[in-house]
């Protein structure tokens, strides 16, 4: 669908269960300024003034619902998670991100409001940050509907081994949406294991590795991970994290298979604390080349990203 029949907005907060209460705090106070017809998936938030302003409210939608809202909308504010920022790049919309913020208590750290600050000075969102006021955030709002569309993120894929019987393993989101894409766009022959629940998993289109509980050591993952491999019988281990690819990478390096890493896209300032753990046990291990920190890790290797014009 092209922008002259695209009309309203898309909002989305991921796939994450806790409630993103300040992105509809701003939304509400803006109300005024957004195209409609409003479309939200507004995870795990029970109720707010907002959501009754708009046409359309669910709490989780499918990738090919998703993809339809997408393709509807004339604008995208998401919260600053990679897979909907890539979404949104990839139908040539215009985005607006409002990033999660750890001081809020609304993330385990700040690497969106990282992966935000990279996408603003690369033109392809527009950001509104938690000391943004009124005017500020409005002001943005109406920038943001007359730009130009930024263009499609292209990220160079990693050379892997075609021949391997994979075993993929992620978290949902933006981990898992990257995931299926290398897999998919390098024909690779290939188990997708998740560790947290989604629709994909219920349909049994994806493997379901337990759900981790706060106070499960991790040699304990190590040890589900090392009895999920010998279960699906793969030689190669390839994960984009994020906490469960560090116990399949221990994994797959214990059982003299072949792991590779790749680190999400979301870290820029500071690599992870599974990817630290999980390239000591990779034969391969991969970063994209606008993680600021990259060169301190001589050994693994960056993934070009360039941006396509729009069509």
């Amino acid at each position: 669908m092209s922008l002259d029949h695209a009309s309203g907005v898309m909002i989305t907060v991921g796939f994450m269960d806790n409630a993103f209460r300040r992105f509809f705090d701003i939304l509400e106070s803006v109300a005024g300024a957004l195209p409609t017809p409003l479309v939200v998936q507004k995870g795990g938030l029970d109720d707010h003034p907002f959501l009754a302003r708009c046409q359309r409210v669910s709490a989780f939608l499918s990738e090919s619902e998703m993809e339809g809202a997408y393709r509807q909308a004339e604008l995208i504010i998401a919260h600053a998670g990679v897979g909907s920022l890539r979404m949104a790049l990839e139908h040539a919309k215009r985005v607006i991100l409002v990033p999660r913020s750890f001081a809020y208590g609304e993330h385990c750290d700040d690497h969106q409001m990282e992966l935000a600050r990279a996408a603003e000075l690369r033109g392809l969102a527009t950001v509104i940050y938690p000391q943004d006021d009124f005017s500020t955030i409005k002001a943005k709002i109406e920038k943001a509907r007359s730009a130009k569309p930024a263009g499609r993120m292209e990220i160079e894929l990693p050379e892997l081994v075609r021949e391997h019987r994979y075993v993929a393993v992620c978290s949902i989101g933006g981990h898992r949406n990257e995931l299926k894409r290398i897999v998919s766009e390098l024909g690779l022959e290939a188990r997708i294991v998740t560790d947290q629940e989604c629709a994909e998993t219920r349909s049994g289109a994806i493997e379901q590795f337990p759900r981790c509980k706060s106070k499960m050591l991790f040699p304990v993952r190590i040890f589900q991970a090392w009895l999920m491999l010998r279960k699906l019988k793969g030689n190669a281990v390839l994960t984009t994290g994020a906490g469960v690819g560090a116990a399949f990478a221990t994994a797959g390096w214990l059982m003299g298979l072949k792991v590779y890493s790749i680190e999400s896209l979301t870290r820029i300032d500071r690599p992870s604390i599974w990817f630290r753990w999980a390239r000591v046990f990779s034969t391969h291990s991969y970063c994209h080349d606008w993680a600021r920190w990259c060169r301190r890790y001589p050994s693994v290797i960056p993934l070009a990203i360039n941006i396509a014009p729009a069509s």
